[in-house]
């Protein structure tokens, strides 16, 4: 439809008032059509772009211009082009808007605002409209032609349908899409929400297993540690007498499947109950000499391993068993890593840096893939295969490197080496000084009352379990004079009127424990209290953790061996 003339009747009308009214009725036509197409715009509402199209394009036709474009509000500040046409498709583009027009037409008084005139020639004018919804600034139509003032002042009545019409359509576009973008926020928001909530069940839900997990393993380990003394403590008695080769390789696989059993057995105590660490004062040289002691001793095959350590390196301080623990673990994988070499090494070294004391353990094994490396430290991951291993040990490692303060860094290489590098503060040197010459921490008091020279010291055992009371009995035999009591009120029967240099005694026994025993001792004998040495077997129970961190008597953690128990014993 062209409305650049008032009418273009097909046949003259003579009377002049029956043609005002045909004209009239042909222009409401014109604007029920226009309005009707416009309308027809909104099924696109879901299209910002297909919308922009369409209602520029029925404007554009209307009007009969050479270019249309609608623009609407940038959240925020700015303008965003939402459509456009133009007859001419190598003009200029009709999202092309001379400069700061669209913010003359919006801040304008009336909502309009020009590039100039126009004029005979040709040469487009741009105007643009402000679209309005209330007080609200929703859009700006842009009309280019070299009319385009002239059309804005003939046809205000029609532009005004336009600029309504088009603003309802652009206002409802736009809140249609904000309504979209909240949605989908929402759903975003709630997706993100739900995964956390999972996520947190799920933690839960681990937690709950963990502390099931727990009760049950502190139960049977306890039990299985109690197995593990006389087999343990047995098997290296064995050791120390003269054997044939059958004979010896026989204890050798008894003593390893007991250190086997037990470094299983502390592996899963440590990730279903971690517990604090005891912190004291100590030489890593030395600890990690003792530690490949014992993997060689459990390693099934050759074991070409060696430990290095430099002279004046500081001391650290760790709990000594967590720390055991921790290079136990990944000594033994490195052993295991260079099994199928005939040139397997494996090497340990110590040194002291920068207030750190760091201990690399490096071998010319396998490697670990690259694609697995980031997984190493995860708990039940390992890449061993199917029966070999808990897949617990170097996540606990990892996590008890972290709660005695250290660090832990892995470099590998497949088909290369692995190497991993563990370091802890080291100890101030006074501080080191001062903790080993601490006698109430590092050394038992004995009771030499009962004593001489000439005489064996004495020893009360006190364990409800025959098979260590009777294998305690044997081992200490020959340097001591031994008793045992198998509960607390047995002990306390043997303890009336007489004195002991030490008493080993077990902690969770029926009837009188250890416990309470000690407490007994405490008010009753406490001349005694001091050399009392505690064993147990489920040093990850709470109860026993706090009671234990409480006590500066020196502890022996079931399964122990020949070793720590002399240890224990000390210069008694």
């Amino acid at each position: 439809m062209n409305i650049h003339d008032d009418h273009t009747p097909d046949r003259p009308i003579l009377d002049p008032a029956l043609a005002e009214s045909a004209s009239l009725f042909r222009s409401k036509i014109a604007e029920l059509s226009l309005v009707r197409e416009l309308a027809d715009c909104g099924a696109l509402l879901d299209d910002l772009e297909a919308l922009g199209n369409a209602i520029t394009g029925v404007v554009q036709g209307a009007l009969q211009i050479d270019a249309c474009a609608l623009f609407g509000p940038e959240d925020g500040e700015g303008w965003r082009f939402l459509g456009g046409v133009s007859l001419d498709p190598c003009g200029v583009p009709p999202e092309y808007v001379a400069p700061n027009l669209l913010d003359l037409a919006a801040n304008a008084m009336d909502g309009v605002a020009s590039t100039g005139r126009g004029n005979a020639d040709g040469v487009p004018q741009q105007l643009a409209v402000g679209l309005n919804q209330g007080a609200r600034r929703v859009g700006v139509l842009v009309l280019t032609d070299p009319d385009a003032a002239t059309i804005w002042n003939r046809r205000q009545d029609l532009l005004a349908i336009v600029t309504r019409q088009v603003a309802t359509l652009a206002d409802a576009a736009q809140m249609y899409h904000k309504v979209e973008d909240t949605n989908r926020y929402l759903e975003i928001t709630l997706e993100q929400r739900t995964q956390s909530l999972k996520e947190t069940q799920e933690r839960l839900h681990q937690q709950e297993k963990l502390a099931s997990l727990g009760q049950l393993v502190t139960g049977v380990s306890h039990e299985l540690n109690n197995r593990l003394v006389p087999v343990l403590g047995y098997a290296q008695l064995l050791k120390a007498q003269e054997l044939d080769g059958e004979a010896r390789r026989a204890v050798d696989a008894i003593e390893s499947a007991a250190l086997g059993s037990k470094r299983i057995v502390d592996d899963m105590l440590s990730f279903a109950r971690p517990v604090q660490p005891r912190p004291e004062p100590l030489q890593l040289g030395e600890l990690l000499r003792q530690v490949a002691g014992n993997v060689a001793i459990a390693h099934d095959g050759p074991c070409p391993l060696k430990v290095l350590a430099r002279d004046g390196v500081p001391m650290v301080a760790v709990d000594r068993q967590q720390v055991e623990q921790v290079f136990h673990n990944l000594i033994k994988n490195a052993l295991e890593a260079v099994a199928d070499r005939r040139d397997g090494n494996v090497r340990v070294t110590v040194g002291g840096d920068a207030g750190r004391v760091t201990v690399t353990i490096e071998d010319n094994g396998t490697g670990i893939p690259d694609d697995v490396q980031p997984r190493i430290f995860e708990p039940f991951f390992s890449t061993k295969a199917v029966g070999k291993g808990t897949g617990l040990g170097l996540s606990i490692t990892h996590g008890l490197t972290r709660a005695n303060g250290g660090t832990i860094r892995m470099e590998s290489r497949n088909g290369i080496g692995t190497r991993f590098m563990v370091s802890f503060p080291a100890l101030a040197e006074h501080a080191a000084d001062d903790a080993g010459q601490d006698p109430e921490k590092h050394k038992v008091k004995y009771n030499r009352s009962q004593s001489t020279s000439f005489i064996k010291k004495t020893v009360l055992v006190v364990d409800d379990e025959p098979g260590i009371r009777e294998f305690l009995a044997h081992a200490l035999a020959r340097d001591f004079e031994v008793r045992t009591a198998e509960n607390g009120m047995d002990a306390q029967s043997a303890l009336a009127g007489q004195g002991f240099d030490m008493i080993l005694m077990d902690l969770r026994m029926p009837g009188l424990g250890g416990m309470e025993l000690y407490r007994w001792l405490r008010a009753e004998r406490p001349d005694l209290a001091d050399v009392v040495v505690f064993m147990t077997g489920d040093q990850y129970d709470p109860e026993t953790v706090t009671f234990l961190s409480e006590r500066r008597n020196r502890q022996l953690r079931k399964p122990f061996t020949l070793s720590q128990l002399r240890g224990a014993l000390g210069d008694a």
